[in-house]
């Protein structure tokens, strides 16, 4: 009998891992379909639109340049997905046929705001599906994906005037209403994708309790370290140099306000985290940042947020807990923003690798600890730090980048040895067992779509159905209005600036429309 029991336990763990992998699969379809779209998009559209096509609308060669350098990301998403799937036994889907109507009629403006309009999307969609995936090599490179998106949607946004980074958490979209705004692109395809389970829209709906896995707390609490060392970072170097003092070294305004802003993301972040780990959480430390002059503090800062990227990218594989694991990813992608705008202030390539790279924590304290003088526990960082998967295993993933008009060609980073830059060249990111991957890359049309965003209640992200950014809840009371961007102008990067609007809105309470649905998969795979 107990071998009977034992057989059948063994049978119906091997079809649960079975489906786990086919969800995965189903998940990198899911990405892959996209990424074709977003592929086919940049490459027919560099094929109709010239420089020159570009310059007629006020917009330089280096713009053009960046727009080939993107379409060559989004190339090597493609391969690297198509080999994911057929690495795991599965049948990669392929390019559809598209409906891009601005390139029959050479409309250039367009075909810019609908590239912005897609980058913007493809960040929602990774963050959304990062939960999907149960391979932790992976979660691991559809995160150093999705900041790559992150980095491009910034760009973007500033290069059609709007803020690079409007909200401290990106919103996270379900793969349902992903394929749902992007629908519009599409002609035809040779088969539909099979959309992914979703596990978090939105379950674990109560997080007013101790976090129940330790190494979910040492996650949460090694992100809180770095999130300190960036809260203090921004508050000293603002309270040091005024935007007087920014103007003297030849920063306009705009590249003062985007501090204060980035300054505010950051805050908001140390607030979610603290409020979530309760009486678990760090003390604070003392810093050194050795700020000498504006240009140092702006160089500092670029450095910093690279980082940033690298440890959430690096770590997001050790949270169990679905939604801090989808939190998260909405923050790595907002770092990579701040990243490649601070990028372009130092005058630097804004998304310099098809693959942002992964650092563990290890790694990580290894790039700040010169900076911390001292911390409350004694231990610098406090201990222990969080174990994610396996770095050391796989092969390489990404290539080296090519592209014409200036940019330059390298590879993705590499680990920093010193200090708190990271290389520009070097290997790209080595997690996982075999060459891989994204979870989504995405589209949204013309109009405006009413999605999903992340909001809190009790301190946690939960899932409203309309709105754009939360603040962060420190009690259990529902959150309803969030911090935008507040700026006047875009960064001047060295080629001309523009005028940006503002953008002030609210976020609606969360809705409990997926509830029952979830329940329904969660107990099916309880099921198995």
């Amino acid at each position: 009998m107990k071998f009977l029991l034992g057989l059948i336990l063994s049978i119906a763990l091997a079809s649960a891992q079975l489906d786990f992998q086919l969800n995965d699969i189903a998940t990198l379809n899911y990405a892959l379909t996209l990424e074709h779209l977003e592929y086919a998009f940049y490459r027919d559209g560099l094929n109709t639109f010239s420089d020159s096509d570009f310059q007629s609308i006020g917009l330089n060669s280096s713009v053009y340049a960046y727009f080939g350098l993107i379409r060559d990301h989004e190339n090597a998403h493609v391969v690297a997905l198509t080999s994911a799937v057929r690495a795991r036994g599965g049948v990669a889907a392929q390019e559809c046929t598209y409906n891009f109507p601005f390139l029959a009629t050479r409309n250039v403006s367009a075909f810019v705001l609908t590239a912005q309009l897609l980058e913007n999307t493809g960040v929602s969609a990774y963050d959304g599906a990062i939960d999907t995936l149960t391979e932790l090599g992976l979660q691991t490179i559809a995160a150093t994906v999705a900041t790559v998106e992150g980095r491009h949607a910034a760009y973007l946004n500033q290069l059609v005037g709007t803020s690079p980074f409007p909200n401290s958490f990106d919103v996270a979209l379900s793969p349902s209403a992903v394929i749902a705004a992007a629908s519009g692109f599409f002609n035809s395809c040779a088969s539909a994708p099979s959309l992914p389970v979703q596990a978090q829209f939105p379950l674990n709906l109560d997080f007013n309790t101790t976090i129940a896995n330790a190494n979910d707390v040492n996650t949460l609490n090694f992100a809180l370290f770095l999130e300190d060392l960036e809260n203090n970072f921004y508050l000293q170097g603002l309270a040091a140099f005024n935007v007087s003092a920014f103007a003297a070294q030849g920063y306009n305004q705009s590249v003062y306000d985007y501090i204060g802003l980035i300054s505010a993301h950051e805050t908001a972040h140390v607030n979610f985290l603290r409020g979530n780990l309760g009486s678990a959480a760090i003390g604070i430390c003392s810093y050194n940042f050795g700020l000498s002059t504006v240009s140092d503090f702006l160089a500092k800062a670029a450095a910093f947020e690279t980082t940033g990227v690298s440890a959430y990218d690096g770590a997001v594989n050790a949270i169990t807990n679905l939604g801090y694991r989808t939190a998260a990813a909405t923050i790595a992608t907002v770092e990579a923003r701040h990243s490649s705008i601070l990028n372009l202030i130092n005058q630097q390539v804004p998304f310099p690798a098809n693959f942002d790279t992964a650092l563990t924590p290890t790694q990580i304290v290894s790039i700040v600890r010169s900076y911390v003088t001292s911390c409350p526990s004694g231990s610098i960082p406090p201990s222990p730090l969080p174990v994610p998967a396996n770095f050391s295993s796989a092969a390489r993933i990404g290539g080296s980048i090519s592209t014409t008009g200036g940019v330059p060609t390298t590879g993705a980073p590499a680990v920093a040895t010193s200090g708190v830059a990271v290389a520009t060249t070097g290997a790209d990111v080595t997690t996982g067992s075999v060459p891989v991957v994204v979870t989504t890359g995405s589209v949204v049309g013309v109009t405006t779509v009413t999605v999903p965003v992340v909001v809190t209640t009790g301190s946690v992200p939960v899932v409203a159905t309309t709105g754009v950014e939360p603040a962060v809840a420190t009690s259990g009371s529902r959150i309803t209005t969030g911090l935008q961007a507040t700026t006047s102008r875009r960064v001047t990067t060295g080629t001309g600036s523009s005028t940006q609007a503002a953008v002030i809105t609210t976020a609606s309470s969360a809705s409990m429309t997926a509830f029952s649905a979830a329940i329904c998969v969660f107990m099916a795979l309880m099921a198995l």
